[in-house]
């Protein structure tokens, strides 16, 4: 994204486990101000991939 650049409105998707060493191991979808929406913790060594839409 370049620097400047706005999000569009909406929820974010991340999977933190490359960010942190220990602590938030799991996926999470955080508000447009970074309020944390829904997160679902992980054991230690399994990381999430591929978000696709559910039903």
């Amino acid at each position: 994204m370049a620097p400047g650049a706005r999000l569009a409105p909406g929820f974010n998707f991340l999977d933190p486990h490359q960010l942190v060493q220990e602590g938030i191991t799991g996926p999470m979808i955080v508000d447009n101000r970074g309020r944390t929406v829904w997160y679902h913790p992980l054991p230690q060594g399994v990381a999430p991939s591929n978000f696709q839409v559910q039903t």
